[in-house]
C-alpha cells in the first residue's frame, strides 16, 4: 500500500518544483478561506415595495398597509453590500389563502427574496393591516373644482355636468364612501361670464378606476353678481285672525330678519319692506304664552332676494280675554 502511494506521489509530483507549486497553491487557498470566513459582516437596511401575488379574481387588497413599503435589514460583507440595490430585495406575499374582509398578516423570511450572498436580519413593519375587498362598479356624481375668482366680482351661480355621473370600478369599501368625484381644477381668473368646457374626473386612489366615456364630460357654468347677507332690524309683527273677545301680547313685538341677495338690490331693503305675521286663529285664552314662528315675506316680489332666517325664530304670544 505504501509503495502504491509513493508511485502516486511520483506521478503527481515528478520533481521538487511541482511539489513546491502544490504547497504554494494550498497556502494561498488557506489564506483566502481565512480572510473570507473571518471578514466582519455588516448590517444594512433597504426600503422595498410590498407586492401581493395570486390575489383571488374579482377582489383587490386594500387597507392601511396595502401600499406600504417595508424596511428590510440584511447582513453581508462590506464589499457585497456596496453592490446590492433595493431592487435586489423583493417582498412578495401570496394572497391565495386570504378571505374576504379585514385581516392581519405577519411578514416572514419566506416572503422575502434576497441575493444568496446576503442573510436576512429583520423587517419593519412586520405586521400589516389589510383587507380583501370585492371589486364593484358604481356611478358617482361629478363635482367641479373651481379655483380663483371670476372677473368683475361675479360668482358661480349654478353649474351642470353632462353626463352628471362617472362610472367607476374598484374596491367596494372605498367606492361606498365616495360622495362625489372631483374634476380637474377649473381656473376662474380668466372668465368674465358664463362658459362651457370639457372636464375630466380625477381619482387619486389607486384602487379606483374611471371607466372612460367616448364623448367625455361637459361642464356648463352660469355666473352672476355676488350675493351678500344683510340683517334688517325692528321688523314689526302683525297678528291675524284674532278673536274679537281676545287680546294678544307679543314678546318680542319686533324681530330681526336676515335676507340674502345681490348687493345692489339688498341695500335698498328697509324694515317697512318686510311683512311678519302671526296667525292666532283658533287659539283660546291661556295663562301660558304660545310659542309661534312668524310667517315672514317681502311686501313686493323680488326674485333676487330671499329670507334666510329671523331672530328670534319663535315669538311668545299671550292670548287673554279683554278686560282681564
Amino acid at each position: 500500500m505504501i509503495g502504491g502511494l509513493r508511485e502516486l506521489l511520483k506521478e503527481w509530483f515528478p520533481d521538487l518544483k511541482s511539489y513546491a507549486y502544490f504547497i504554494f497553491a494550498v497556502l494561498i487557498a488557506f489564506i483566502y478561506w481565512s480572510v473570507t470566513v473571518s471578514e466582519e459582516k455588516e448590517t444594512k437596511e433597504y426600503q422595498t415595495e410590498i407586492k401581493f401575488v395570486n390575489v383571488p379574481e374579482g377582489f383587490s387588497i386594500v387597507g392601511p398597509d396595502a401600499h406600504a413599503k417595508a424596511n428590510v435589514s440584511v447582513s453581508g460583507t462590506e464589499e457585497v453590500l456596496k453592490k446590492v440595490s433595493p431592487d435586489d430585495i423583493k417582498i412578495e406575499i401570496d394572497a391565495r389563502m386570504f378571505t374576504e374582509g379585514p385581516l392581519v398578516y405577519e411578514i416572514t423570511s419566506n416572503d422575502i427574496s434576497l441575493p444568496s450572498s446576503l442573510s436576512f436580519v429583520s423587517v419593519f413593519p412586520k405586521i400589516l393591516q389589510l383587507q380583501l375587498d370585492r371589486i364593484i362598479k358604481s356611478s358617482i356624481p361629478l363635482k367641479p373644482q373651481f379655483v380663483g375668482s371670476i372677473k368683475g366680482g361675479k360668482v358661480v351661480v349654478s353649474y351642470k355636468i353632462e353626463p352628471p355621473n362617472a362610472d367607476v370600478y374598484g374596491a367596494e369599501s372605498i367606492i361606498k364612501n365616495l360622495k362625489y368625484i372631483p374634476t380637474q381644477p377649473i381656473l376662474l381668473n380668466d372668465k368674465d361670464g358664463d362658459f362651457t368646457i370639457p372636464v375630466v374626473p380625477i381619482v387619486d386612489d389607486p384602487e379606483i378606476q374611471v371607466i372612460e366615456k367616448p364623448k367625455g364630460y361637459i361642464l356648463t357654468v352660469s355666473t352672476g353678481d355676488k350675493k351678500i347677507q344683510k340683517i334688517i332690524e325692528n321688523v314689526k309683527i302683525y297678528v291675524s285672525r284674532l278673536n274679537p273677545i281676545y287680546t294678544a301680547e307679543l314678546n318680542p313685538p319686533q324681530i330681526s330678519v336676515m335676507i340674502e341677495g345681490i348687493k345692489s338690490e339688498i341695500e335698498k331693503i328697509k324694515s317697512d319692506d318686510i311683512f311678519a305675521q302671526i296667525d292666532v286663529g283658533g287659539l283660546n285664552s291661556s295663562e301660558t304664552p304660545y310659542r309661534i314662528k312668524p310667517l315672514i315675506e317681502l311686501k313686493s316680489n323680488k326674485n333676487n332676494i330671499v329670507i334666510s332666517s329671523s331672530s328670534p325664530s319663535y315669538v311668545e304670544v299671550l292670548v287673554k280675554e279683554k278686560g282681564k
